[in-house]
């Protein structure tokens, strides 16, 4: 019986030992993803707001595609874990949008 009992605890100690090192896996894993998609979005921020800046140019009349394309953007950056200052950009592109729709 002192056999089993052993064998049981050694069973436990390397379970408990694997899972150890799964969550270290794990956490190693969730950190890269993390920056690799705090990487994205920032590059990706550099794109939306260039192209948003683009679109909000007094002179510059939106049309269909890009308002489609913004739009895409705007969601993407979104779902990035995009801050405010991007929904912001996007308010004032749909609202120049939309006059252009009603003047056209």
């Amino acid at each position: 019986m002192t056999d089993s009992h052993e064998q049981i605890i050694n069973q436990i100690n390397k379970l408990s030992a694997e899972l150890a090192q799964n969550n270290a896996y794990t956490e190693a894993v969730r950190e890269g993803t993390e920056a690799v998609k705090e990487g994205t979005l920032a590059l990706w921020r550099k794109t939306y707001f260039a192209d948003a800046r683009h679109l909000l140019e007094s002179d510059h009349v939106i049309t269909d595609e890009e308002y489609v394309k913004i739009s895409n953007e705007h969601k993407t950056y979104n779902k990035l874990g995009g801050n405010h200052e991007g929904d912001e950009y996007f308010k004032s592109i749909t609202i120049k949008y939309r006059a252009g729709l009603k003047n056209g």
